[in-house]
């Protein structure tokens, strides 16, 4: 039987008393590795730190990296070209850029932007619907106006409500032109729920311009209940598309329809909501389906 070799503790300042003990690191530099089933001679006691091992140069190998090693490193890099490739085109990008949010990359989907909005394609029922209203709060505020449209273009619904709580809206006039004389003799959104709510539940998709955190909530207070179905709010999916970061909110950076429009060649007059639900529509079209 060979004899058992004792491992030599010695201490940090003692090292150079023994020149031909390297420890697995200082070997690597050297482009050595300890040869097969060769022991450490020596253990490097630290108080602060974890202890480290030396092993004799003497019996020492080239260096060259383990099966085991070799593996590990090759089960990695497919796992993140996975995750750095289309899963439906198979177009690659760069890990960096990805892992640095320089591109837009569905990353949870692993799609690139093109493939994300084709998902959409299936949905063939869908309406975009647009609001103006006397304000911005929807605890306040009421709505004034509706326009409900297919994907097709076609017109659902459109009407001018008449506000049940506010006589005026200076601010929101000079932004939209309603005035209280136009909507004088209009009755209350109350009065349309029922048919408002029947659109909604026979959609598959609601896609609004920033309806997510906006027009949904008057919807909301005036009782329309949401469909458990996708919603798209191109704002949102064209900040991300844009990928502009706003480092004041810590965010993408939100783009007025008027600029989304203008981004895909679609000029129109803003803040009437009927041309608000052609110009979304126009952008969602754009996105997922690359025509008008």
């Amino acid at each position: 039987m060979s004899k058992k070799i004792e491992l030599i503790h010695i201490k940090p300042w003692e090292r150079d008393q023994y020149p031909d003990f390297k420890s697995k690191t200082e070997l690597k530099k050297q482009k050595l590795m300890p040869g097969y089933h060769v022991k450490p001679r020596a253990i490097v006691e630290r108080k602060k730190y974890e202890d480290y091992y030396l092993y004799d140069i003497n019996k020492t190998i080239p260096f060259h990296e383990p099966k085991k090693e070799k593996a590990r490193k090759n089960a990695e890099r497919k796992r993140r070209d996975k995750e750095r490739t289309c899963q439906s085109c198979g177009k690659k990008f760069s890990y960096k850029m990805i892992c640095n949010n320089e591109i837009p990359f569905a990353r949870e989907k692993r799609l690139c932007a093109d493939c994300y909005f084709k998902t959409f394609q299936k949905h063939k029922n869908g309406i975009v619907y647009d609001l103006e209203t006397t304000g911005l709060s929807a605890e306040v505020d009421e709505p004034l106006s509706m326009c409900i449209m297919n994907l097709q273009g076609n017109v659902l619904f459109e009407h001018y409500f008449k506000p049940e709580h506010t006589d005026s809206w200076p601010a929101a006039e000079v932004i939209h032109g309603i005035t209280p004389e136009m909507v004088a003799n209009e009755k209350p959104i109350s009065f349309y729920k029922n048919e408002i709510q029947s659109i909604f539940d026979h959609a598959d998709i609601l896609i609004t311009y920033n309806g997510l955190y906006f027009d949904n909530s008057f919807l909301k207070a005036a009782g329309i209940k949401f469909p458990e179905i996708m919603q798209f709010d191109v704002m949102r999916e064209y900040a991300w598309l844009i990928h502009d970061w706003d480092e004041y909110h810590q965010g993408w950076r939100w783009w007025r329809l008027i600029d989304c429009a203008a981004y895909y060649g679609y000029e129109f007059s803003a803040h009437d909501a009927a041309e608000d639900v052609k110009a979304t529509l126009y952008c969602y079209k754009k996105m997922v389906f690359g025509k008008n």
